[in-house]
């Protein structure tokens, strides 16, 4: 039909309607979905950082949980981690310390200027690390009772204690 009649069959009209975008009504609140990405990431970045954090002690922990290395450990107790083990799972527990403080926990005052929040985000990092030096105390104290690993949990348990 012709181009510029203004019925049903105007080609332009057709193809304007055609073009046209269709809008679909999706109705999520855009607070909901900001809130649950916050969410994710804080959650994302706890975990991470925990991890980074504690994973030394755990990994030295579990090598010799539930081993019976220890014939005087009661049944209910069997983990025991020997002086040399203990000594370097400690170091690497420091060295995971000033890694973790370098990538995760020193730029957080970066983008979070309230202490406030910032010792709220740090705070589930610092009870799981206490929490994993613990633990790590608990499995070296059936037979490791040495002064300098004692010494150096100390360290490691001021340090955490300064992480929020």
């Amino acid at each position: 039909g012709p181009l510029f009649r203004w019925g049903a069959d105007n080609g332009i009209l057709q193809l304007w309607q055609q073009m046209t975008p269709k809008v679909s009504t999706v109705s999520k609140d855009a607070r909901l979905l900001v809130e649950s990405d916050i969410r994710e990431a804080v959650e994302s970045f706890i975990s991470s950082a925990s991890h980074a954090v504690t994973s030394p002690l755990v990994n030295t922990v579990a090598a010799y949980e539930d081993s019976g290395n220890d014939a005087n450990a009661s049944e209910g107790n069997r983990m025991c981690v020997p002086p040399a083990a203990a000594t370097s799972g400690l170091e690497a527990a420091k060295e995971a310390l000033d890694k973790a403080q370098q990538k995760f926990l020193n730029p957080v005052s970066l983008y979070i200027d309230s202490a406030v929040t910032r010792n709220a985000l740090l705070r589930p990092i610092k009870a799981r690390a206490i929490e994993s030096l613990e633990t790590f105390e608990g499995a070296i104290q059936l037979n490791n009772q040495q002064e300098n690993i004692t010494a150096d949990i100390g360290s490691l348990r001021k340090q955490y204690s300064q992480i929020a």
